[in-house]
């Protein structure tokens, strides 16, 4: 069995001490390091026995991703950079959580924002493919989104 941790780059090294295989990391906060700061951690991680294999927070919080102000342009060019940024570090999985980028916006349905989402996730997918990375969907609780609270609701 491996163990692995949803953790901050800077605890990289105590991980490797404390006997963790790998590290799980916010996309959201790799992709907004300046490039100095990434190259670092790319370095780093590149030089220690703990791999980031997977990460969490895919879209920042401030990104809506499904309403009126979701910027399908912006979506794409994020996802891309993202995912290379992922793909650099070694990833092999990212989770689109983020509840509060997919939350429904006021007088909008459910049923209005699944095709819009379901485009997201299609962007995502082909980013992750070009990297041989998977993505996987998080269904999260509803104090922390009210769309997609559920296995059957992710399928």
């Amino acid at each position: 069995m491996r163990f692995g941790i949803c953790t901050t780059p800077d605890n990289i090294d105590v991980l490797a001490r404390a006997g963790f295989d790998y590290a799980e990391l916010s996309l959201n906060t790799i992709a907004a390091l300046d490039p100095d700061a990434y190259e670092s951690l790319r370095r780093q991680v590149g030089t220690s026995p703990i791999k980031v294999e997977s990460f969490n927070g895919f879209f920042p919080w401030s990104m809506r991703v499904v309403g009126p102000n979701a910027n399908p342009e912006a979506i794409r060019s994020y996802a891309e950079s993202a995912m290379e940024r992922a793909a650099g570090l070694g990833g092999k999985v990212v989770v689109v959580g983020n509840g509060g980028s997919r939350r429904i916006p006021e007088g909008y349905e459910k049923s209005s924002i699944i095709a819009q989402f379901a485009g997201v996730l299609r962007v995502i997918g082909d980013e992750a493919a070009k990297y041989g990375i998977i993505a996987a969907l998080e269904p999260l609780n509803v104090r922390e989104t009210d769309f997609i609270n559920s296995i059957p609701e992710g399928v």
